[in-house]
């Protein structure tokens, strides 16, 4: 069978493929290193409404802001009536004049309508969340906001059913969020894509501590122990929540960090932590570190913009912690863990090892799911500072192994062009 990279580079034509979908600003790194290192023209469509800035190029690299390059595109593609009728948007258009796309988010609800090949990149919400609006009735505030979402979620269960490939973990939300939508495995990829983050960008700021940020200055002034927990605080654990995803567990971490306190001698400890708008838990989380009587070791910091800190304004914050905490629910971890590793911090976070050991041959993580396990990591960290320095190198040294453009993207590179490879070669028999 002849390559289909092979029959592209006799055309003199590099693969053409754009992402939808930027997740937590994922794409975009991804789009990046394709286009650096391969004959691939990858291009990434962005919602111009998007008021998350965590969603936008500019909050890693912020001089593209209001700059950028031809290869990123952006405009309304999502409207009210584009959900209703999505056959009708303007990017079903701009998507059919690509040989592959790539998909995340609201994505396959507008995939299903181009002939191409097509690739779900699963995320969390639109695999777990979108496609079952009747478990998810008690989110939407409004009627209105209601209908939407089983006309949303209507959309989204069929545009999954009609991707030809599904790029996902297995963790226990992806898998029974598959299992309920009958999605035949053999459209689900066994090859682990890992999230790509920029190692040159994303490293230990050594002159964080006189950044003149009134966080800062007012945290390295007055503790010398500090942990960091960014995530966003997802505390209530009923069943549909736990099964989507939408559950961090950060409770756990609370009273594991005060049992922490009790036993702190002669440090002056706290827990960071960003005011967001997008932590739909504070006031739970704020009564329950009274009632630990916590509340001289917590420290809420409010971020330039509602919706929290860019990925650049994080990097000083990560550096000046000792610790960083993240996610103690499912089992499973994001990129708050990808770029504390990177900025050579340690990290606790719950990890289900089984998962994990069938992505990755080892990993820095210091996981637990109890509150002694979680005091024990902080005690440690907090009282050994060479183990507290190796963890956090070796967390450095696993993200430039397995996450960094130069490792990652070539993963992309080879199952790309082998898919769509395969793709051509059917069409060509048929």
């Amino acid at each position: 069978m002849k390559s289909w990279l092979g029959a592209r580079h006799q055309q003199d034509r590099p693969m053409r493929i754009a992402f939808y979908g930027n997740v937590a600003n994922n794409f975009y790194q991804i789009v990046k290193a394709l286009r650096g290192r391969a004959q691939i023209d990858a291009h990434l469509y962005l919602e111009a409404n998007q008021p998350l800035l965590i969603m936008q190029p500019e909050s890693d690299t912020p001089s593209l802001k209001n700059n950028y390059p031809d290869w990123i595109h952006q405009d309304r593609y999502m409207t009210r009536m584009s959900l209703l009728f999505p056959w009708k948007s303007k990017l079903v258009e701009e998507l059919k004049q690509y040989d592959a796309v790539v998909v995340s988010s609201y994505g396959p609800i507008f995939t299903q309508f181009i002939r191409k090949a097509t690739i779900f990149f699963v995320t969390g919400f639109d695999l777990t969340y979108l496609p079952f609006p009747k478990q998810f009735w008690f989110y939407n505030e409004t009627l209105k906001l209601k209908l939407m979402g089983f006309i949303v979620g209507f959309w989204q269960r069929r545009g999954i059913h009609r991707i030809t490939e599904i790029w996902t973990q297995p963790y226990s939300p992806y898998t029974h969020a598959l299992d309920k939508l009958s999605i035949e495995r053999d459209r689900v990829s066994t090859i682990y894509f890992p999230l790509i983050i920029d190692t040159e960008k994303f490293k230990y700021d050594e002159n964080a501590k006189s950044n003149e940020d009134e966080n800062i200055q007012q945290i390295i002034s007055n503790y010398d122990f500090i942990v960091f927990h960014p995530s966003r605080l997802l505390i209530q654990n009923n069943l549909y929540l736990k099964a989507s995803g939408k559950w961090k567990q950060n409770d756990l971490f609370l009273r594991g960090f005060a049992k922490f306190i009790e036993r702190c001698r002669n440090r002056r400890p706290v827990l960071v932590m960003p005011e967001r708008v997008f932590s739909q838990d504070i006031a739970i989380a704020k009564r329950m570190i009274r009632e630990l009587g916590i509340e001289n070791h917590v420290l809420w910091i409010k971020p330039p913009h509602p919706e929290g800190f860019t990925r650049d304004q994080l990097i000083p914050l990560y550096s000046i912690a000792d610790v960083v905490a993240d996610d103690f629910g499912i089992g499973w971890f994001g990129s708050i863990v990808l770029e504390a590793c990177a900025i050579s911090r340690p990290v606790i976070n719950y990890i289900d090892e089984s998962v994990m050991g069938r992505l990755y041959p080892w990993h820095p993580i210091l996981s637990a799911n109890t509150e002694e396990g979680i005091t024990h990591h902080l005690m440690s960290l907090c009282f050994d500072d060479q183990y507290k320095r190796n963890i956090g190198q070796k967390g450095r040294e696993w993200v430039e192994t397995f996450h960094s453009e130069q490792s990652a993207s070539t993963i992309y590179i080879k199952h790309i062009t082998e898919l769509y490879g395969r793709l051509a070669s059917r069409k060509q028999c048929a």
